[in-house]
């Protein structure tokens, strides 16, 4: 891998992008190209974190069931996907619905992975 060539990065469940910030020490020449998230908090502070210069400038898509998977397909090949799917509905400490539950977010991802074929993945359940 040359470190001039730009490496494209999705975020999604980004919540305050620590998977993010974490790969941009790691690969300096990581360029983000998406984030994704549905909580108005998260996404007020990943636009101040841009605004500061602490992440890269890049769309905020609102909703991974709505993320436009096809637009980024052929960027991605040889780029980076994370993601970080809520936890909630497979939480012992919570209703355990699994995928039955509104938040299920792990099947919608899945089949967006198929779609824009990321040449790496970084997965957190938290």
């Amino acid at each position: 891998m040359h470190h001039h060539t730009i490496i494209p990065y999705v975020s999604l469940c980004s919540g305050y992008e620590g998977i993010g910030l974490g790969l941009h020490r790691c690969i300096p020449n990581l360029r983000t190209v998406a984030y994704c998230e549905r909580e108005a908090f998260a996404i007020a502070n990943l636009v101040a974190k841009m605004e500061n210069g602490l992440l890269d400038s890049a769309p905020v898509f609102a909703d991974v069931r709505t993320f436009p998977w096809n637009s980024f397909t052929r960027l991605m090949a040889g780029g980076i996907l994370s993601f970080g799917w809520p936890c909630q509905p497979v939480s012992v400490a919570g209703q355990r619905k699994a995928v039955d539950d509104e938040r299920w977010l792990f099947d919608i991802i899945a089949d967006g992975i198929a779609i824009m074929q990321p040449g790496m993945l970084f997965a957190e359940n938290v």
